[in-house]
């Protein structure tokens, strides 16, 4: 159905728009200013110079580091766990001999 195709592209931009990608435009723009301007590494910790200064090179910049590292790991773990979930789910639509269980996930 063709209206149900545009809903679904309408849904898929709302949620993969120009707001979807903000976040890591702001991080990528704060990171590049800090890393050109003031010649420092491009770590997370770098990006709260303007905030902190050179409190970044004690535990706060560990923290900081040890938190965005861990963040980032949690999300792809997450992203990878509903990607098997999906592919699962695609492969018991065309196939029902393929058992749609945890166990196949």
């Amino acid at each position: 159905d063709d209206q149900r195709a545009q809903i679904s592209m309408f849904i898929t931009f709302f949620h993969w728009g120009l707001h979807g990608w903000v976040v890591y435009i702001v991080v990528a723009l704060i990171l590049a200013f800090v890393c050109y301007r003031w010649n420092m590494p491009m770590t997370i910790r770098s990006a709260f110079y303007p905030l902190v200064g050179d409190a970044i090179y004690g535990t706060f910049g560990d923290l900081v580091d040890a938190i965005s590292i861990a963040s980032t790991t949690f999300g792809v773990c997450t992203s990878l766990g509903l990607g098997v979930q999906s592919i699962n789910t695609g492969l018991h639509r065309l196939n029902s001999n393929v058992p749609y269980s945890e166990e196949w996930q």
